[in-house]
């Protein structure tokens, strides 16, 4: 698995990862439309290759804070969504407002209506200017996209910055590993066994092909 982390502090990003997984952070000084506009000037694509993804591993972001501003311009486009096998958003979903403008996050719909998609979106009651609060935006998240394996949209008590941090410290790494990191893996082991099961079957075809021809 290769993690793309944005806005997680360095010292925590280890409560995220298992063995075998590699990783790369994106950092900047906390400010959303610093995330929001790298995505938009950067495709995935070419982030994930300049830190080192090998173009096979499955690619999980995990985001916190103002660096959500990232994975929500990401998922805007298919392309992007085609290389993402699971997000991670703690308790950053944000959008202009308020209200919540369903534009802004109709990427992050579509990938929520994926079912061989993770998604887990976290929220706090922790005030914003400026901006749609976390709880509008969850809330019209959940009216959008159905309940679903994979999919875990979880709000937490706290209006402080003590709550907002321990989202990170201590609810991501759990989330992550007890839902994002399981659905990937079996979801991708399903794949692998299907495509294993195809190239098998089409061998025994052939196999029959070239007796008859024989």
């Amino acid at each position: 698995m290769f993690v793309l982390f944005c806005h997680i502090p360095e010292s925590l990003r280890p409560r995220y990862l298992a063995e075998g997984d590699e990783s790369a952070a994106i950092n900047f000084n906390g400010l959303l439309s610093e995330y929001s506009g790298f995505a938009r000037e950067n495709t995935l694509r070419s982030v994930l290759l300049k830190n080192g993804w090998n173009g096979a591993d499955r690619v999980v972001i995990v985001a916190w804070s103002a660096g959500v501003g990232a994975p929500r311009e990401w998922l805007q486009s298919a392309a992007n969504q085609s290389l993402i096998a699971g997000v991670l958003l703690i308790d950053g979903l944000h959008t202009p407002g308020p209200p919540c403008r369903l534009s802004t996050i109709s990427g992050l719909v579509q990938f929520a209506r994926n079912w061989s998609k993770a998604v887990v979106v976290t929220n706090t009651s922790i005030p914003v200017q400026g901006y749609a609060s976390t709880t509008d935006c969850k809330q019209l998240l959940q009216a959008q996209a159905s309940p679903r394996p994979g999919l875990v949209i979880r709000g937490f008590p706290g209006s402080d910055a003590a709550a907002h941090v321990k989202q990170v410290r201590e609810v991501g790494p759990e989330l992550m590993q007890s839902i994002i990191r399981p659905f990937v893996l079996h979801r991708w082991q399903g794949v692998a066994v299907a495509a294993a099961t195809i190239a098998a079957l089409a061998a025994l075809v052939w196999g029959f092909r070239r007796a008859d021809i024989a």
